[in-house]
């Protein structure tokens, strides 16, 4: 889907990128670009379907496994920002978006430090309007290594932008104990993130829960 389904829906997508099913010479995606695809699809209402192909024995190959450990440390840390979750009235922010239709994720090109795709655990329907449980802001990329902490943008969220936060109390990236330097004005939220906190967290996108005020 290129933006919010009103129809709940689901994608599905493969563990490897070259088969559907058990081969000899597997290449798999990295549990980061699986991360990604599902962030994406749950921002837009939908659901992941992802499938591995067992060896002809029954048993789930050690390189699947790999990938499915390495999903699940992920989840631990951010699956708030998933599991119950639903849009918000934007699916996302940034330049790359996933090609819509079938047949076509070998299109899709790389996430970056400025695609975002937003959630909400309000429980209040298609659009997530009401955000007293909070808003979660998953940052696709990593950011290119450098010096000093990295500012997250989200200029959805502007200072007194419809269905925005109007007021924030605090922004906290998940996996992190102490609550992140923000910014909230006309042009938007920016987060300051600590690169040594962004080390220590499990490979993949990362979250920022915002909390209204």
């Amino acid at each position: 889907m290129a933006g919010i389904s009103e129809r709940f829906w689901q994608a599905d997508t493969a563990i490897l990128r070259n088969s559907w099913g058990y081969v000899q010479d597997p290449v798999y995606k990295p549990a980061s670009s699986v991360l990604e695809d599902l962030v994406d699809v749950v921002s837009k209402n939908g659901a992941l379907l992802l499938n591995i192909g067992p060896a002809p024995d029954g048993t789930i190959p050690d390189g699947d496994l790999e990938v499915l450990k390495a999903i699940g440390a992920w989840l631990r840390v951010n699956g708030e920002a998933v599991y119950g979750a639903r849009p918000w009235h934007r699916f996302g922010e940034g330049p790359t978006q996933a090609p819509a239709g079938s047949l076509r994720e070998q299109e899709r090109p790389d996430f970056t430090f400025e695609d975002l795709r937003f959630t909400t655990r309000a429980g209040a329907g298609l659009g997530g309007h009401a955000i007293s449980g909070g808003l979660y802001v998953t940052v696709l990329g990593r950011p290119e290594p450098g010096p000093g902490p990295v500012t997250v943008r989200a200029r959805s969220l502007v200072k007194g932008g419809e269905n925005a936060p109007q007021a924030v109390r605090e922004v906290r990236l998940l996996g992190a104990e102490a609550p992140a330097a923000f910014e909230h004005t006309t042009e938007g939220l920016e987060v300051r993130v600590e690169r040594a906190a962004l080390a220590s967290l499990p490979a993949g996108p990362f979250v920022l829960k915002v909390v209204p005020a």
